[in-house]
Protein backbone atom coordinates (compact mmCIF):
# COMPACT_ATOMS: atom_id res chain seq x y z
CA UNK A 1 0.00 0.00 0.00
CA UNK A 2 1.15 3.11 -0.89
CA UNK A 3 2.17 5.95 2.05
CA UNK A 4 -0.43 8.27 2.48
CA UNK A 5 0.63 11.13 3.82
CA UNK A 6 1.17 14.67 2.42
CA UNK A 7 3.92 17.34 4.12
CA UNK A 8 2.66 20.75 4.44
CA UNK A 9 5.05 23.36 3.80
CA UNK A 10 4.35 25.70 6.86
CA UNK A 11 6.53 28.52 5.39
CA UNK A 12 3.62 29.68 3.56
CA UNK A 13 0.93 31.55 4.54
CA UNK A 14 -2.09 28.97 3.47
CA UNK A 15 0.29 25.88 4.37
CA UNK A 16 0.71 27.31 7.79
CA UNK A 17 -2.99 28.37 7.92
CA UNK A 18 -3.74 24.59 6.75
CA UNK A 19 -1.52 22.98 9.33
CA UNK A 20 -3.06 24.97 12.03
CA UNK A 21 -6.34 24.29 11.37
CA UNK A 22 -5.72 20.93 11.44
CA UNK A 23 -4.24 20.98 14.76
CA UNK A 24 -7.19 22.57 16.21
CA UNK A 25 -9.49 20.61 14.69
CA UNK A 26 -7.57 17.59 16.39
CA UNK A 27 -7.55 19.26 19.69
CA UNK A 28 -10.93 20.20 19.52
CA UNK A 29 -12.30 16.42 18.52
CA UNK A 30 -9.83 15.40 21.73
CA UNK A 31 -11.78 18.09 24.32
CA UNK A 32 -15.40 16.95 22.93
CA UNK A 33 -15.05 13.20 22.50
CA UNK A 34 -13.21 13.88 26.58
CA UNK A 35 -16.49 15.47 27.93
CA UNK A 36 -18.81 13.20 25.64
CA UNK A 37 -17.19 10.15 27.54
CA UNK A 38 -18.21 11.60 30.92
CA UNK A 39 -21.63 12.50 30.29
CA UNK A 40 -22.92 9.45 30.80
CA UNK A 41 -21.55 9.38 34.45
CA UNK A 42 -23.62 12.23 34.75
CA UNK A 43 -27.00 10.96 34.39
CA UNK A 44 -29.29 9.50 36.74
CA UNK A 45 -31.36 7.16 34.80
CA UNK A 46 -33.58 9.91 32.77
CA UNK A 47 -32.81 12.56 35.57
CA UNK A 48 -29.99 15.05 33.57
CA UNK A 49 -30.28 17.78 36.44
CA UNK A 50 -26.38 17.00 36.98
CA UNK A 51 -25.28 17.00 33.61
CA UNK A 52 -26.93 20.37 32.85
CA UNK A 53 -25.69 22.06 36.17
CA UNK A 54 -21.89 20.95 35.20
CA UNK A 55 -21.93 21.62 31.79
CA UNK A 56 -24.21 24.85 32.18
CA UNK A 57 -27.19 24.06 29.91
CA UNK A 58 -30.95 25.16 30.57
CA UNK A 59 -32.99 23.06 32.55
CA UNK A 60 -34.78 20.21 30.85
CA UNK A 61 -31.79 20.52 27.67
CA UNK A 62 -29.59 17.89 29.05
CA UNK A 63 -30.51 14.36 26.83
CA UNK A 64 -30.88 16.71 24.28
CA UNK A 65 -27.30 18.10 24.56
CA UNK A 66 -25.79 14.46 24.92
CA UNK A 67 -28.26 13.28 22.16
CA UNK A 68 -26.28 15.94 20.17
CA UNK A 69 -22.92 15.42 20.78
CA UNK A 70 -23.29 11.53 20.61
CA UNK A 71 -24.59 11.99 17.12
CA UNK A 72 -21.98 14.25 15.70
CA UNK A 73 -18.97 12.90 17.11
CA UNK A 74 -20.61 9.57 15.70
CA UNK A 75 -20.66 11.00 12.01
CA UNK A 76 -17.71 12.51 12.59
CA UNK A 77 -15.41 9.60 13.77
CA UNK A 78 -17.25 6.75 11.09
CA UNK A 79 -17.10 6.31 7.56
CA UNK A 80 -20.23 9.00 7.24
CA UNK A 81 -20.99 10.48 3.83
CA UNK A 82 -20.00 14.55 3.80
CA UNK A 83 -23.85 15.83 3.49
CA UNK A 84 -24.27 13.88 6.98
CA UNK A 85 -20.87 15.39 8.77
CA UNK A 86 -21.66 18.55 7.08
CA UNK A 87 -25.67 18.39 8.57
CA UNK A 88 -24.31 16.97 11.64
CA UNK A 89 -22.05 19.72 12.49
CA UNK A 90 -24.66 22.48 11.61
CA UNK A 91 -27.04 21.49 14.03
CA UNK A 92 -24.85 21.21 17.11
CA UNK A 93 -23.52 24.30 15.97
CA UNK A 94 -27.29 25.53 16.31
CA UNK A 95 -28.31 23.93 18.98
CA UNK A 96 -25.48 25.54 21.26
CA UNK A 97 -25.43 28.57 19.94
Amino acid sequence: MAVQHISINRSSPHGDKLFQGLVGLEAALTILKDEAACMPFMVDGNDYTYLEAQFGLPAGKGQTAKAELDSMLSRLTTNASVENVAASIQQVFNFFA
